[in-house]
């Protein structure tokens, strides 16, 4: 028997476009409180018959922690851990103690062969598959082309460059998809113009011809339209954490699981059939899984988001190369032993399932590369003489980029293979929605 505990950072149903022109991409939409335009969910897992001795060590840390803060009063929450400029630069910007508290919990996981699994999805591909998923499926077979690329495509072009012309029209029901489709090409040839002699464009620019070229064949045609149901797909995060439990159970870890979600999270997202007990409204005052569950989400979401924003380039200067700068690998041995600790427990699982993402996988592969890069080096000395950090760096991430891109062909090979419509494989819970 075990219990899953669900915490999530950055919800929003519904992602709002803003009206005037902004370069800065998270600025370009109405983002909730999180300021993340990624969700971030982190179920942990705790074997029922380990879970009393657990807790006890667990609030037992926390006191001590609380208690150096000389604030009883205070829930410790992951946010308060990671506030102001504590996790700018990553986990070199942490502060030693509470580097250290990160390290004890994890290790606390540990030891009690606690488990764990991260679920992100970019909340753009809401607002993009909300509209165009049918028309995307209808373009790919005509086109005989990856409708996984194409969708990828399109989400990041509306993540990174779209007016807000285009970004209005996408979550506005009354424009048809041809008129949506009409800007989207006009935007793409402006785009293109404008960086045509931008060498580090070379790429984006081959892809935003053969989008232009998808349109110009596909334009006109008559797909079902979902009206602005650019509503954000719960349905995808639950498939993800479907996925990581089919799959344990496939490797002889069979076992009943017991569900118990945070505060406004919405027990009819997930299906009641994985569990013995869905279990809603959670108090993290009261609830050691909840906090614990709370702890993971704010560490990689902080995590996600900060390197999001420290990678993103000026499109009023597209020529110039954005690499994360020094002060991301300048660690102390302790941050580097937290940075370890994170990539075992939610990457090097030897899982395929315990860190999930969406159509649009930039934000996640950022996380998951600068994780496995760090973890390469023994200690902080073997940090300090190695040179050109940054570049080396986006190298892993490229490697990684291109092996999802490869992902997407098999998967979409694998599709025509089957010879059944990808609504009928989302139907009968073989394939993701979108």
């Amino acid at each position: 028997m075990h219990n899953i505990y669900i915490d999530e950072k950055g919800p929003q149903n519904q992602l709002r476009v803003n009206t005037n022109e902004i370069n800065n991409i998270k600025d370009r939409f109405r983002i909730a409180d999180d300021n993340m335009l990624t969700y971030v969910m982190a179920a942990i897992d705790i074997p029922y018959k380990n879970q009393d001795h657990f807790e006890k060590e667990f609030i037992k840390l926390e006191a001590l922690f609380i208690s150096n803060m000389h604030n009883s009063t205070v829930e410790l929450k992951g946010a308060k851990l990671l506030d102001r400029k504590k996790f700018v630069n990553g986990f070199a910007s942490l502060p030693k103690s509470e580097t250290q508290y990160f390290i004890d919990i994890i290790e606390l996981f540990n030891k009690h062969n606690i488990s764990a699994c991260v679920v992100t999805e970019d909340k753009v591909s809401a607002l993009v598959m909300g509209r165009l998923k049918y028309w995307i499926e209808f373009a790919s077979k005509k086109m005989k082309i990856s409708s996984q690329l194409l969708a990828y495509s399109l989400i990041k072009y509306v993540a990174i460059e779209s007016t807000s012309k285009v970004n209005n029209e996408l979550s506005n029901s009354n424009v048809k998809i041809y008129s949506i489709l009409k800007s989207i090409k006009k935007d793409l040839q402006s785009i293109i113009e404008k960086n045509k002699n931008v060498s580090r464009m070379r790429k984006e620019i081959s892809n935003y011809k053969e989008i232009i070229t998808v349109i110009n064949k596909c334009q006109n045609v008559n797909v079902n339209d979902p009206k602005g149901n650019s509503k954000f797909n719960w349905e995808k995060v639950d498939f993800s954490l479907d996925l990581w439990l089919t799959e344990r159970n496939y490797k002889d870890e069979l076992s009943e699981y017991s569900l118990f979600l945070d505060e406004g999270i919405e027990p009819k997202y997930f299906n009641e059939k994985n569990y013995s007990s869905v279990v809603a409204n959670q108090d993290s005052r009261t609830s050691v899984g909840i906090r614990s569950a709370d702890l993971l989400v704010t560490l990689v979401g902080k995590l996600i988001s900060n390197l999001s924003s420290s990678s993103q380039y000026d499109k009023n200067f597209p020529e110039k190369k954005v690499r994360l700068n020094d002060k991301w690998f300048d660690l102390q041995d302790n941050q580097l032993k937290l940075a370890k600790l994170l990539n075992n427990l939610i990457i090097n699982t030897g899982f395929q399932y315990s860190f999930t993402n969406s159509d649009y996988f930039d934000d996640a592969i950022l996380c998951q590369s600068y994780l496995e890069y760090l973890s390469k080096f023994a200690n902080s000395d073997a940090l300090k003489n190695t040179q050109n950090h940054p570049e080396k760096y986006f190298e892993h991430f490229s490697e990684l980029m291109e092996a999802k891109y490869n992902q997407m062909y098999e998967l979409d090979n694998i599709i025509i293979n089957s010879k059944i419509s990808r609504d009928d494989l989302v139907t009968n819970g073989l394939l993701k929605p979108r």
